[in-house]
């Protein structure tokens, strides 16, 4: 089941567009495949969306400090990859506010589908089950014309005109190494018209040759007309006779090379093995830890055995201290008085 839905659009003015400048101005939807809406009877679909829900709601945040971000979540099959991207002529705050009202808006839209793309006048968003990050997409499109056409006698002159510019713009931006910001703008004068602003952009991880096939196919596919644009999966192109891109240059960060990008998901098997590694290596420390310490407290408790007190050392000494009879009453010459010392607590006291 296949859902479309775009807003044909005429070009505002510009003193409009940029007086709203964070309120993403929406174009259309696309999505496809189907999850089973009953949530509670297919644990599969269930991972998935739940796996849609957490990646997407990250989004908004990451916008804020990137034009650029893909990633992933999950196992096959219930992985999710999805990407956004804003136009790098737009600020941090227009971008996270466009991805937001993207996010939110697609999750309504396409509730139960596994694929998705949704296209604002600043900013792209798309997921699947499937890895689509660095492959070169040219459908689904959305194209959008102003109402006010070009006369026939003047259409060939500005088609060709436009188509050259174009051409060579598209040039400029593919030859940006990836991932690099494949973005530009540039404004031409075409007699008889005035000036024509032009901007093309394509996803940063394309490479030179994909990016220059999706933005030619996206010129070939635009309308001739004052104003037109080609939204495709993997690149736009827009083009209008009135200024409508920031020309200052470009300081917001367009792209982060590693918070984004993750490896492919593991496999169930692989996920194990991986788990009883951690497990084994998590386990071994643990269990010399507790050898060592039984160790050093058997130590201890042997040692302190083994250490007389001071109190059995006072019993010893006075042990050793008794005589038998005998040996006293040689001693004192069979209790002689003269060698009576004096009268004590336990008794009469002589001197030996």
């Amino acid at each position: 089941m296949v859902r479309f839905n775009i807003i044909f659009l005429t070009f505002l003015p510009v003193s409009f567009v940029i007086a709203t400048t964070h309120n993403a101005l929406y174009i259309g939807y696309n999505c496809t495949g189907s999850t089973n809406s009953s949530l509670d009877s297919n644990r599969a679909s269930s991972s998935y969306l739940y796996n849609l829900y957490n990646l997407l709601g990250a989004f908004t945040l990451q916008a804020s400090k990137t034009a650029y971000y893909n990633s992933s979540l999950g196992e096959t099959p219930n992985c999710v990859y999805a990407f956004f991207i804003c136009r790098f002529d737009q600020d941090s705050r227009s971008c996270s506010s466009c991805i937001n009202e993207a996010k939110n808006r697609i999750l309504k839209a396409c509730p139960y589908q596994t694929e998705a793309i949704i296209w604002y006048e600043n900013c792209m968003m798309r997921y699947s089950r499937f890895s689509f990050f660095g492959k070169m997409d040219v459908s689904p499109w959305v194209p959008i014309t102003a109402p006010q056409n070009i006369s026939k006698s003047q259409v060939t002159h500005f088609a060709s005109s436009m188509r050259k510019s174009m051409t060579d713009l598209a040039t400029l931006v593919a030859d940006v190494p990836p991932p690099g910001a494949k973005f530009k703008t540039t404004m031409v004068n075409i007699s008889g018209f005035g000036n024509l602003y032009e901007t093309a952009q394509c996803v940063p991880e394309l490479t030179a040759k994909d990016c220059h096939l999706c933005l030619t196919t996206a010129i070939e596919r635009v309308a001739i007309s004052v104003s037109a644009r080609a939204l495709l999966p993997s690149c736009i192109v827009w083009y209008q006779t009135t200024p409508f891109y920031n020309s200052s240059a470009i300081t917001y960060p367009f792209f982060n090379s590693t918070s984004g990008t993750h490896p492919p998901p593991t496999t169930a098997t692989e996920k194990k093995n991986r788990s009883s590694h951690i497990v084994a290596a998590v386990s071994v420390p643990i269990v010399l830890a507790i050898l060592l310490l039984s160790g050093a407290w058997f130590c201890i408790y042997r040692h302190k055995r083994r250490k007389p007190s001071s109190d059995m050392e006072d019993i010893v000494g006075l042990e050793s201290l008794q005589f038998d009879f005998r040996t006293i009453k040689d001693a004192t010459e069979n209790f002689s008085l003269r060698n009576k010392l004096g009268q004590g607590g336990f008794g009469v006291v002589y001197k030996v």
